[in-house]
């Protein structure tokens, strides 16, 4: 099999797959297989990038080759990690809290046996609030009510 890219192509691609690669590497501990044939696929590419005309994205150390300081501090590479992890971690928050209060109103059995367009539809409506809530105050309302957090407290 042959694919030819162009350097522009080429440099696409590598973004993608640095991405790809800082999502994937959370479950490095649960599926350490899987990463090392990502991790011997992203050193054929960078390789080869880095053989080609590419080698200021990237850092030989040893004997493999890791994406540069300057590829990693890119604008855009910094900027979409960002609003990956702030979408991400929204998207969870609110959905993890409307899951809870649909379970408070329902056994899990219940939940399960829905009608997966009709739990959709149910889970979309719990979200809306946390949606708006969020959108225009976002964590400054939040509280955890049932832990001792006294230490957060100023002393006096």
């Amino acid at each position: 099999m042959k694919i030819e890219f162009s350097k522009n192509e080429l440099k696409s691609l590598i973004e993608l797959l640095y991405f790809g690669e800082f999502m994937a590497d959370s479950s490095r501990e649960t599926h350490p297989e899987k990463l090392a044939n990502y991790d011997k696929l992203l050193q054929k590419i960078y390789r080869f990038a880095h053989q080609n005309g590419m080698a200021d994205l990237f850092t030989p150390y040893k004997d493999k080759i890791y994406p540069s300081r300057d590829f990693e501090e890119d604008e855009f590479i910094m900027l979409a990690i960002d609003e990956y992890e702030n979408e991400s971690f929204w998207h969870k928050l609110i959905f993890m809290l409307s899951e809870r209060d649909l379970l408070e109103k329902m056994t899990i059995a219940e939940y399960r046996n829905l009608d997966i367009v009709e739990r959709i539809k149910i889970q979309t409506d719990h979200e809306e609030p946390y949606h708006n809530e969020f959108a225009e105050n976002g964590i400054m309302n939040l509280r955890i009510l049932s832990s001792d957090l006294s230490f957060l407290k100023k002393s006096e």
